[in-house]
């Protein structure tokens, strides 16, 4: 999970940063295993393919989607970011302190249809 959070927010530097998602997808790790590569692709893809999130956002959504993920797998795999990124949009908004992070947190949840 905290691997997520790390990648998350060194593919938003590396976007504002100018490198390419051609150049970032090829820095990652052959020696990765299955899952690890699936994860980091699909970070890239998602931070590459939409207009740029606040990094505490992304992160706390990619950290609860990966904490979610180990019960209910199937369900956070059909999620589909497209429809996630509005709603955390509508969190980068909030105002109050740790707003934010709880936020998308929840987003996992709303898409994926777990109960918190």
């Amino acid at each position: 999970m905290q691997a997520s959070i790390g990648a998350s927010k060194q593919a938003i530097e590396a976007r504002q940063a100018g490198v390419t998602k051609d150049e970032l997808l090829t820095k990652i790790s052959p020696a990765a295993d299955g899952q690890m590569s699936k994860m980091l692709k699909s970070i890239v893809d998602e931070v590459y393919d939409y207009p740029v999130l606040l990094p505490e956002v992304y992160a706390a959504f990619r950290f609860e989607r990966c904490f979610v993920s180990q019960q209910h797998g199937e369900q956070v795999a059909a999620m589909k970011f497209a429809d996630a990124y509005p709603l955390l949009k509508k969190c980068e908004l909030l105002e109050a302190e740790g707003a934010r992070p709880r936020c998308a947190m929840r987003v996992v949840h709303a898409v994926s249809g777990v109960p918190e």
